[in-house]
């Protein structure tokens, strides 16, 4: 597999249902799902998620937590390579911070 390779419709479709059930309360306003490299060379798939200002703050424990949710995700639908996912909150979006337990 290598970046040439397309990302399937079904991973496409397990990748786009995590970030809509899971970010769509923050401002979602669409998922760029795309075949790339990393920094190593290996062949990754990377999400740009890109959000509108909706005065809902945005809770940071959910953004790490989709990290895990977008892989498992996608590699039940046998995807191997490593999601990439990344957050496009405007500037001066407000965070949640929570202190962890």
């Amino acid at each position: 597999m290598d970046i040439d390779t397309p990302v399937s419709t079904a991973t496409r479709a397990a990748i786009s249902e995590v970030f809509q059930s899971t970010m769509r309360r923050f401002g979602l306003v669409d998922v760029a799902i795309w075949p790339d490299s990393d920094h190593d060379g290996d062949p990754v798939i990377r999400v740009e998620a890109k959000y509108e200002d909706n005065g809902e703050p945005v809770d940071t424990h959910v953004v790490a937590d989709l990290l895990y949710k977008v892989n498992d995700a996608a590699m039940s639908t046998g995807e191997r390579r490593f999601v990439h996912p990344t957050n496009r909150f405007g500037p001066g979006r407000r965070m949640l911070k929570r202190e962890l337990a």
